[in-house]
């Protein structure tokens, strides 16, 4: 049964991944260019933030895995301290090392929760997704190419008639 619940879940978080990156495989047209604009714009972003940017970025992304990680740390570390105590039974041990691991981790939210009201203050560019326009963008310039191509097929056309 443990197997089930660790690798089952697992293998539907693999799965899904997979499946994503193939249809990423298959696109084609406008859209491929747009997202490929983007994560060169991102890319771009990243190489020139300082190391604590960085920093920043990479936690306020991750945020609850941090925390996650926070929790369990927590937890082994007060279980660690805890469990030298020998007056208390192993039941004892258990809840006070929850009970500290909870603590610890209302601190660690409450700190996320101010980091994260600080980013949002500090936000000076709030992200407005305007997608829709780089879209009808993209869409244009195929439109253009097009009939580029046309006007050029119809002069080497009239080219070749009057040649004949």
């Amino acid at each position: 049964m443990g197997a089930i619940i660790l690798i089952a879940p697992l293998l539907s978080i693999q799965a899904e991944r997979r499946a994503l990156e193939y249809d990423e495989s298959q696109w084609t047209g406008g859209g491929v260019e747009i997202l490929n604009e983007r994560e060169r714009q991102v890319q771009e972003k990243w190489d020139n933030m300082s190391n604590k940017e960085k920093m920043i970025d990479w936690a306020s992304r991750r945020q609850y895995s941090i925390i996650m990680a926070s929790w369990a740390l927590s937890l082994g570390a007060a279980g660690a301290i805890i469990s030298r105590d020998k007056y208390q039974t192993p039941a004892q041990k258990v809840v006070q090392a929850r009970m500290w691991a909870q603590g610890l981790t209302i601190g660690i939210l409450i700190a996320a929760g101010a980091l994260n009201h600080l980013q949002q203050k500090d936000a000076v560019d709030k992200h407005v997704d305007h997608s829709w326009q780089d879209v009808l963008a993209q869409q244009e310039r195929e439109r253009q190419a097009d009939d580029a191509r046309v006007g050029n097929l119809s002069v080497a056309a009239k080219h070749s008639v009057s040649q004949l």
